[in-house]
């Protein structure tokens, strides 16, 4: 994911620190459904911000993924670790 047209670092606002080093952006409709199918694993420090995202599911993935739904201010608002492949999940207020 190196590299990756859009791709952007995810920071916490309280001290900096870097949460996602290399964060592929997914917005449009083609990127949200590309998602990650087909990738067997995520390398340590990548990751993917679609846009936007209220909720998102795990079908045909075959690993499970953390989750964190934030507002329109990027805020987290949900953290969902180890969403396991075919499950879903949503929260009212996310924005990406």
């Amino acid at each position: 994911m190196a590299g990756s047209p859009g791709a952007l670092v995810l920071r916490r606002e309280d001290d900096g620190k870097v949460v996602c080093e290399r964060c592929l952006v997914a917005d449009t409709a083609f990127r949200r459904l590309r998602g990650l199918l087909g990738r067997r694993e995520l390398s340590p420090g990548d990751g993917i911000v679609l846009r936007p995202g209220w909720s998102i599911h795990t079908a045909f993935m075959l690993f499970p993924i953390d989750v964190a739904f934030v507002d329109a201010d990027q805020v987290v608002v949900k953290v969902v670790e180890n969403l396991k492949p075919f499950r879903a999940s949503l929260c009212r207020g996310a924005r990406d």
